[in-house]
């Protein structure tokens, strides 16, 4: 497939080069893995889905948005992938929303309330595990 759309490739390595900051003609092997292995074929994906959702509407018919989730562990770069996912569809002219778990912690003080009533779960004495997000927020925001 990549030959077929060699240009596409090429442009969204340049955009993306600009967006990081880097001198496309040196870029390290971790930045072209990263950039050319990673962010254009998972944006090349989320277009073709965006493509067969839009397909099953008829002309003139209000296709409804399209959620597509991320998951993997913490620190592995959701996060930048969503960024250079974001950047992309922008420079392709599509409309694009972005939320992250991140934004639906518990406050300090319901971090503290959680850890207190459960002592010894280590698993809740910090953010970022289950249980230490407000669901009740990401549901309405979703939903909203």
């Amino acid at each position: 497939k990549v030959a077929e759309s060699i240009d596409k490739w090429l442009l969204c390595g340049s955009q993306l080069c600009r967006l990081f900051q880097l001198n496309e003609l040196y870029l390290n092997d971790a930045q072209k893995v990263r950039i050319y292995h990673y962010y254009i074929p998972v944006f090349l994906w989320c277009e073709d889905q965006i493509s067969q959702h839009a397909s099953m509407f008829k002309d003139g018919q209000e296709v409804p948005p399209l959620v597509i989730g991320f998951s993997a562990p913490q620190g592995c770069g959701k996060t930048t992938l969503v960024f250079a996912l974001n950047y992309l569809f922008d420079a392709s002219g599509r409309k694009c929303a972005t939320v992250s778990i991140d934004d639906f912690y518990l406050t300090f003080e319901e971090q503290v309330k959680l850890r207190e009533a459960n002592p010894g779960n280590r698993l809740l004495e910090f953010r970022g595990n289950a249980g230490s997000h407000d669901l009740s927020l990401s549901v309405d925001t979703l939903t909203a």
